[in-house]
């Protein structure tokens, strides 16, 4: 998986499964674009290791809580009531709980990394460049 995600979301569903050596954390978060007038919903996987005195870069959070996650991540693409929607899926390695009420959600942007292989040319205009590039792993 190439690319790193890097946001900050207030969680609207919650829900653990408990496995043999760990638990797995499934939630979605809501983040609140800067540039955009919609909110964009994040599908969150966390796992955890069932004995506490493991080191681990997750925060154990909650539903209601506002969090800064990072880690890896897809598009994919599911179904709701009907309608074909795009979701960003992310596989965490950092969580950190933030001490804010849902009403203190800041507005943020989506911070990417993505490491790849230029397969071209760059195309130089007056306000950007386009590369094209090859970057293949997926999550699922």
């Amino acid at each position: 998986m190439p690319c790193n995600l890097d946001v900050i979301c207030y969680i609207d569903q919650y829900s653990e499964v408990t496995r043999k050596s760990n638990f797995i954390v499934n939630a979605v978060g809501i983040v609140s674009s800067c540039h955009q007038k919609v909110n964009i919903y994040v599908h969150l996987v966390a796992f955890y290791p069932k004995e506490e005195t493991r080191d681990s870069d997750l925060e154990k959070f909650n539903k209601g809580d506002i969090i800064k996650v990072q880690g890896r991540f897809s598009i994919i693409e599911t179904e709701v009531q009907g309608n074909k929607i795009k979701v960003i899926k992310m596989v965490a390695c950092d969580i950190c709980v933030l001490n804010l009420d849902e009403q203190d959600l800041p507005q943020s942007s989506l911070s990417v990394v993505l490491i790849g292989v230029a397969s071209d040319n760059s195309d130089v205009s007056d306000d950007k460049v386009t590369l094209n590039m090859i970057a293949q792993e997926y999550i699922d």
